[in-house]
């Protein structure tokens, strides 16, 4: 499975996992229609299409009728074609999907939230969370003898505290004294190592590796939690530009359609300063000079010769292994908030044993096309980098090497509902360009179509499969993000 920045990649695969947790199975659900793309039975993978699609419009923080209507309709869809789950033995209880009291619940969501409202910020993980407050961080304040008497003072201790602090704030008395970030981080790692083994003695089947996130998801110290909130408020990152209209095509009077245009972000000093010529072979972008004098001709307007004399493949440039996209809210969800977008091209990195200390990196994006709205040209950015300053007279913007794949099927593949991309190829090779580095609209996730691989292909942990394969899915499931921008583009496409 390729990487993505923010996914989590399972590489020794997921039937080593003993326990599942609601942060694994959510890691799992973004790359599961790609996986079972191949299922025997187009039912399994229309089933959990549906499904996906149901949770992840739940997830949004506002939500139209007409959207209200596709959770219906995904629903419908679901349990239409449910059934094969117990013909192909993967319910094996009599009661079936009626022994599941989730998938009650779910049956009354588009109802609670025309009556309520969204359910953001809610979800059925609530009762895991406040296990940690209410059961973990009290045992762990015991003596480990009769401990459930102890927990349950150490909360009416707790609750007592608060309504104290509440009391005083509201008679205008409270003095509050933050606790400094790093000392609470601190605290924080300490009590995550305080006596596990004690813990899963007493409660065995806790998972055993959640304990660090869990106790640094719990906001152990309140004060910690006030001072991120505090400085999440001030706006202290980057804002992303606004967002590009589309244009109407002639009498078209249909709805508004924007487009990304992120503020990109790197590094103040670059990561390395290599010459064009070693970055062609630790890269592997063999045309990189070639591609670098075609972008400055059109950039610029200077002649290749002059290019050529001027920039010979000796040429040294500073180069980036990553930068950020800061995405301003979408004005289509502005509810949803600013979104962040990281872009990695890091070549592989051995210790000096020769082992692989880092995989290598290069992630794929969507390049918007200059004088044309469109939903972008998929690539993936192989280097970063920027002409020293004695050419900046040239050009001083930063630049990135691409290799390119071609515009996106016309039609989503059957039963995914995921529209495909394949490499572009010129006469064998791949096609490759350089292009400003703020041309970038956003970073996305492509899948290959498993069914294709050769079984003579070696698969190891550190495989290149986008270059072993062919043809791709475009993952709609890899961000909350990118799933509300396909849609309002209108090629989600659900299967029916």
């Amino acid at each position: 499975m390729p990487e993505y920045h923010g996914m989590r990649h399972f590489k020794n695969g997921i039937s080593s996992v003993s326990q599942w947790t609601g942060r694994k199975l959510k890691e799992m659900a973004k790359v599961l229609l790609p996986v079972i793309s191949d299922a025997k039975d187009d039912r399994v993978v229309t089933a959990a299409r549906a499904l996906l699609d149901f949770m992840y419009l739940s997830h949004s923080s506002s939500l139209s009728d007409s959207e209200l209507d596709a959770m219906d309709k995904c629903l419908r869809t679901f349990h239409a074609n449910k059934s094969v789950f117990k013909e192909l033995g993967a319910l094996k209880t009599k009661e079936a999907f009626h022994g599941i009291p989730k998938f009650h619940m779910i049956q009354h969501y588009t109802m609670l939230i025309r009556m309520l409202g969204t359910p953001d910020g809610f979800n059925t993980e609530t009762s895991e969370r406040l296990h940690i407050n209410f059961a973990k961080i009290g045992y762990r304040r015991s003596n480990r003898v009769n401990a459930i008497k102890q927990m349950a003072l150490y909360i009416q201790r707790m609750e007592a505290l608060v309504m104290h602090e509440e009391y005083l704030q509201e008679i205008g008395r409270a003095q509050r004294h933050p606790i400094p970030l790093n000392m609470s981080v601190e605290e924080a790692e300490e009590i995550q190592d305080i006596d596990d083994e004690d813990w899963d003695e007493w409660l065995e089947d806790e998972d055993q590796d959640q304990d660090a996130d869990e106790l640094r998801d719990a906001g152990v110290r309140v004060n910690l939690t006030q001072l991120l909130d505090e400085f999440l408020g001030q706006n202290n990152q980057p804002q992303g530009h606004a967002w590009k209209e589309e244009e109407p095509e002639g009498n078209n009077q249909g709805p508004q359609r924007f487009h990304p245009a992120p503020l990109v972000v790197t590094a103040a000093t670059p990561t390395d300063t290599l010459s064009i010529q070693v970055l062609q072979r630790s890269r592997n972008a063999d045309q990189l000079h070639d591609s670098l004098l075609l972008c400055l001709r059109r950039e610029s307007g200077v002649g290749i010769p002059t290019l050529r004399a001027k920039i010979p493949p000796t040429t040294k440039v500073g180069s980036w292994s990553r930068a950020q996209l800061f995405h301003a809210p979408p004005p289509f969800k502005p509810s949803e908030g600013p979104h962040i977008d990281v872009i990695r091209a890091q070549p592989m990195k051995a210790d000096r044993y020769d082992c692989v200390s880092r995989p290598a990196r290069f992630d794929t994006v969507l390049v918007q096309v200059k004088d044309r709205m469109t939903n972008g040209i998929h690539s993936r950015v192989r280097v970063i980098f920027q002409l020293p300053e004695k050419l900046h007279h040239i050009y001083d913007r930063k630049l990135a090497y691409v290799q390119m794949f071609n515009p996106v099927s016309q039609n989503p593949a059957a039963p995914t509902g995921l529209y495909t991309a394949s490499r572009t190829l010129v006469a064998g090779r791949r096609s490759c360009a350089v292009i400003p580095l703020d041309d970038i609209a956003m970073t996305c996730h492509l899948v290959p179509h498993y069914r294709q691989f050769r079984p003579e292909v070696p698969l190891t942990q550190y495989a290149n499969v986008l270059e072993l394969c062919t043809t791709f899915y475009i993952n709609i499931f890899a961000t909350y993000f990118f799933y509300q921008l396909l849609r309002h583009w209108g090629q989600h496409t659900a299967p029916v």
